[in-house]
């Protein structure tokens, strides 16, 4: 499995994760809960690379003025289920969520980057959260790089804008649906 060789970072990460506590026989039972988090290429650290999604192919240089928002903006998460490059996405990351909800993956774990941690990478990992609940999957996520260096967007549409937010999430679900032929 993808995560099968994680070593020490999974085992560690899981006595801090939300299975504390869950008997080995529960565990296969209990709703899977994947950790989602998202963050800046500099700030990966120790992180193992099979937990790693590289979020930079989906460039967008014609963002303009959504550039001074994070990715937590509708704007930027229909832009990214938009991208030529979501489909191919979609189907692998349908294949990760496929592992986990297996039980072939001990500790469900994805990281999201790209350069600043601040879009692509706070996008994509939104989009997963709104999948693994499609998917009745649970999930915890956390955004290392965003709430650092000024790169956090305080406007009314990032920091609230649920609604707009969950309709361009479930328009990504849609075209998430779509790539995988998923009825």
């Amino acid at each position: 499995g993808a995560a099968a060789g994680a070593g020490g970072f999974a085992e560690s990460r899981a006595k801090s994760g939300p299975q504390r506590g869950v008997l080995q026989s529960q565990r296969s039972t209990a709703p899977k809960v994947i950790d989602i988090m998202s963050s800046s290429a500099a700030d990966l650290g120790d992180l193992p690379p099979e937990f790693c999604v590289d979020m930079r192919r989906f460039r967008d240089p014609a963002a303009g003025e959504l550039k001074q928002h994070d990715g937590r903006h509708p704007g930027i998460i229909r832009r990214l289920a938009a991208h030529p490059a979501y489909a191919e996405w979609a189907r692998t990351m349908q294949e990760r969520m496929d592992e986990f909800a297996s039980g072939k993956v001990s500790y469900p774990f994805l990281v999201f980057f790209c350069n600043a941690g601040r879009h692509r990478s706070v996008a994509g990992s939104l989009i997963l959260e709104y999948v693994a609940a499609q998917l009745g999957m649970g999930s915890k996520i956390e955004h290392r790089s965003l709430p650092y260096n000024h790169k956090q967007c305080g406007c009314e549409v990032c920091v609230g804008g649920h609604v707009e937010r969950q309709a361009a999430l479930a328009l990504a679900w849609s075209k998430w649906v779509d790539a995988n032929c998923m009825p």
